[in-house]
């Protein structure tokens, strides 16, 4: 089997009537040569509406999981051994029971597909599974490209799935630590799959979605200018720190530059001398 995204199929919604599966994998990181799958889920779609029916699997790290990653997708080494160690299968049992979940005949979807798709294919090739066809899959990132190409082509919005969950008022959409979970995230995808056929049935407006974005579009920029305002002011009192600092390293400086040391009868030991060198000290004379 040629192992090619047929990215004509990929972009185009499937006909309602299609039993569709929704996946999400979390990994130990980027390169499906080097890392691996560490937790699959999926959520089946019936007739544009959610079943009910979903699967949810770990599977064993075969390496300390790196903290950069963890920090991402809140999985640890340490959770296996703690949580998930009674449930342990075989990987290729894990994998097979995946496969029978979804069957001969189902839609595959992913939000930016292409990530999924290799490191699941090579991960049922490790385990001497029989690899996916291409032509099962559909990204629901770039088929909402398509419809926003399609309905409002002057329009340039961001894609990720928080953003497209917003776009169509899909809620819990801002849980912040939720996203990158392996079930959270295959929930909120099969949701907007379902809000994508709902669009294509003429159930949501297309005024309707164009406010939708505007308004989440402006939320974003407001955001974003008040943390670049916070961050300056942040900057700005780092700045005001550091110059005071520096003003009070200077008087000590200073402070140890002024014979004190020398007898009080010494002319240099004149107080007024020294409030005139030390130029930030104020001195009054009483006249």
């Amino acid at each position: 089997m040629e192992e090619k995204i047929n990215w004509k199929l990929a972009q185009v919604l499937p006909d309602i009537n299609n039993r569709i599966i929704v996946f999400d994998t979390e990994t130990s990181g980027l390169s499906h040569f080097q890392d691996q799958i560490l937790e699959i889920a999926a959520v089946e779609i019936i007739k544009g509406k959610i079943s009910g029916k979903q699967f949810h699997i770990y599977l064993k790290p075969l390496k300390k999981i790196k903290k950069q990653v963890s920090d991402i997708n809140h999985i640890h080494t340490e959770d296996f051994k703690n949580y998930f160690e009674e449930y342990y299968d075989e990987e290729k049992n894990l994998m097979q029971n995946f496969l029978d979940f979804i069957g001969d005949d189902s839609i595959i979807f992913a939000h930016n597909m292409i990530f999924d798709f290799y490191f699941l294919n090579d991960e049922l090739s490790k385990c001497n599974l029989k690899k996916l066809d291409p032509k099962r899959f559909r990204c629901s990132m770039r088929i909402f490209n398509e419809i926003l190409k399609e309905n409002f082509p002057d329009l340039k919005v961001k894609k990720r799935l928080s953003d497209c969950c917003n776009y169509f008022n899909i809620m819990p959409y801002s849980l912040d630590g939720m996203f990158h979970n392996g079930l959270f995230d295959t929930i909120m995808t099969a949701k907007l799959i379902c809000k994508l056929y709902d669009f294509k049935q003429g159930k949501i407006k297309k005024e309707d979605l164009f406010n939708n974005i505007m308004k989440y579009e402006n939320t974003e920029k407001e955001k974003n200018l008040s943390e670049k305002n916070l961050n300056n002011e942040k900057k700005n009192e780092k700045q005001k720190e550091n110059i005071n600092n520096n003003y009070y390293k200077d008087v000590v400086n200073n402070l140890y530059n002024i014979p004190y040391y020398i007898e009080k009868t010494s002319d240099d030991n004149n107080l007024k001398e020294i409030a005139n060198k030390l130029s930030m000290l104020s001195f009054s004379e009483n006249k």
